[in-house]
């Protein structure tokens, strides 16, 4: 369901300045604010009015971090999202996240930073149906009701129990988040916005959040940082953006792609024909290839075509095409898969192929996938150096 803008409230607020040398600045923060700002009160994304848009840049108390969630909470009807980058910091006695104020001292962050807990209060308080929380600084998953211990980290308190409420973080519990120097954005955020800029070719007009959480994730592993977290009650996974990649061209393509499997299924081996169906689809809907090789009932035939899949979403995703070819359960077949996700991504990610390369166990495929690797390092270096 896409958000009443008239109905809904963001509250965006960024720390990115530092006045305690315990805590360094964070310039790409200040970028993060005004890229979504713009983007959420853009017609074609969100259309969210202006004056329903409120920008917290660099707070120096809690009450001004916290006054505009509260005014937000207490006028929005439809949907509240509060969004917030900055240092994230763990108290040591609470084990509990709070959000780093610009005088907040590393070392006594429970009384120099915010905790959580009173976001949250704020959104128990909310009439909207919905809230969107997201949190893009360090060890953002305690928020998801974890704490650290020396035994496995278990859900001691659900923080996002409030119906209706999406909670995406940046970083699990324990891990850091990651704002790279010398680029325009926060990692987390580089892929959000980038997503929400561009759109997504093939998945209709609008962008479920859970799709953007999926898609987020996907781009984060295939470059090796954070994974993002989330935590979902009820209807708020729903909730949904405009797609700007989104035309009449490919609800016609999607039209065509259905129209054509609904044909296949009428042949007396419709699985012969799925491959070129299959790989069709992977480009622009990598979820409905894979439900459609997956649902194919012989397993040597489902197999066969999920390395096909599996090659030909690695050619966009490739930690998505290694994520589907490790599901093969044949070893051959999952060398053979792996050996060319190798071959198709080398040129383009020669480190992770040759991470994947590295995996395989059968020696013929593990040779022919460094070799891949090996001559994109060829190909790629100056004559003098060959």
């Amino acid at each position: 369901m896409l958000p009443a803008p008239s109905a809904s409230r963001a509250v965006l607020i960024g720390t990115s300045r530092y006045t305690h040398s315990s805590l360094e600045d964070l310039p790409a923060v200040a970028a993060n604010l005004e890229a979504l700002a713009e983007l959420l009160c853009s017609p074609d994304v969100w259309g969210l009015p202006a004056q329903h848009c409120v920008l917290v840049a660099n707070p120096a108390t809690v009450a001004e971090m916290i006054s505009p969630v509260a005014q937000a909470a207490e006028e929005a009807t439809d949907t509240l999202l509060v969004y917030y980058a900055g240092h994230g910091l763990v108290a040591r006695l609470a084990a509990e996240l709070h959000l780093a104020l610009t005088g907040t001292e590393k070392a006594n962050a429970s009384f120099t930073a915010v905790p959580y807990g009173l976001v949250r209060e704020q959104l128990a308080r909310t009439r909207a149906e919905r809230q969107v929380v997201v949190l893009d600084c360090c060890y953002s998953g305690r928020a998801l009701g974890r704490m650290a211990g020396d035994a496995p980290a278990d859900i001691v308190a659900d923080e996002a129990v409030i119906e209706g409420t999406h909670l995406i973080a940046a970083a699990a519990e324990t891990k850091t988040a990651v704002s790279v120097p010398g680029e325009q954005h926060t990692a987390f955020t580089a892929e959000m916005v980038s997503l929400l800029r561009r759109g997504i070719p093939g998945t209709g007009p609008y962008l479920e959040l859970d799709t953007l959480h999926r898609e987020i994730a996907a781009s984060l592993r295939a470059k090796q940082r954070p994974l993002p977290q989330s935590r979902v009650r009820n209807t708020a996974s729903r909730l949904a953006f405009r797609n700007r990649a989104f035309n009449d061209l490919h609800q016609r393509w999607r039209d065509l792609v259905t129209e054509a499997e609904r044909t296949a299924r009428t042949c007396e081996r419709p699985e012969d024909h799925f491959g070129v169906i299959i790989v069709g689809l992977a480009k622009h809907d990598p979820a409905g290839a894979e439900r459609l090789a997956r649902g194919i009932k012989k397993r040597k035939h489902r197999e066969f075509r999920l390395q096909q899949l599996a090659e030909a979403v690695a050619r966009t995703y490739l930690a998505e095409g290694e994520r589907i070819a490790r599901t093969i359960t044949d070893l051959t077949g999952r060398a053979q898969a792996l050996a060319q996700i190798v071959r198709v991504s080398a040129g383009r990610a020669p480190a992770a192929a040759e991470r994947v390369a590295r995996t395989i166990t059968f020696p013929q495929q593990w040779a022919r996938a460094l070799h891949s690797v090996a001559a994109t390092f060829i190909e790629t270096s100056p004559p003098s150096r060959r």
